[in-house]
């Protein structure tokens, strides 16, 4: 039977977390303390067919690094949305989410070519001071490691599935390969 793109067992999931700390364990109680909980909880990183991982994507898990990397959960960062406050973690549901800067005319067109083309639904927020959503505290893009031209799509579990650092050429294309990789469709036909 073939297992689905995002599927990973909760053996394979846990295994990196539990055995740094069983190694901490084996140097001494003293050890543990030393050691991020949050970190071992919600700060692992994954790697599967439904994420697309950066070349040079390096991850500890000794503390807690949630800046936007593939694979690793959405980092939270609050909002301002029509006059009331909400978590970048308020955003994600039921369909995919693509975040990206102030000025998202050409990926929010990509986004609506790209979910009428594979029949799903993705949906895309601006970020910035004359976007959807305003940026309360911090700034999103050091919170998720991108430029104001990139992008970052979440999936529904509240996992990054994607991210581009800078501007990219052709959108539509892009988003389109990475969607059809994701779902495991066959992209062939792009």
């Amino acid at each position: 039977m073939r297992k689905g793109a995002g599927f990973l067992p909760y053996k394979e999931t846990t295994k990196y977390a539990s055995d740094l700390l069983f190694r901490a364990m084996n140097k001494g109680v003293s050890n543990l303390n030393n050691m991020d909980h949050l970190a071992i909880t919600v700060g692992y990183k994954y790697s599967s067919g439904a994420i697309i991982e950066e070349k040079l994507n390096t991850h500890r898990m000794d503390r807690l690094e949630l800046e936007g990397q593939p694979g690793t959960r959405a980092p939270h960062m609050w909002l301002k949305y029509q006059d009331k406050y909400i978590s970048t973690l308020d955003l994600i549901g039921e369909n995919f989410v693509l975040l990206t800067g102030e000025d998202n005319r050409c990926w929010r067109t990509a986004a609506e070519d790209v979910a009428s083309y594979l029949g799903i639904f993705i949906n895309v927020y601006g970020i910035g001071s004359e976007s959807d959503l305003v940026e309360c505290e911090g700034n999103w893009e050091a919170v998720y490691n991108v430029s104001s031209q990139g992008a970052v799509l979440i999936r529904p579990d509240g996992f990054v599935a994607w991210r581009t650092k800078e501007r990219i050429l052709n959108p539509n294309l892009i988003l389109k390969q990475v969607m059809t990789t994701i779902l495991g469709q066959d992209s062939e036909t792009i």
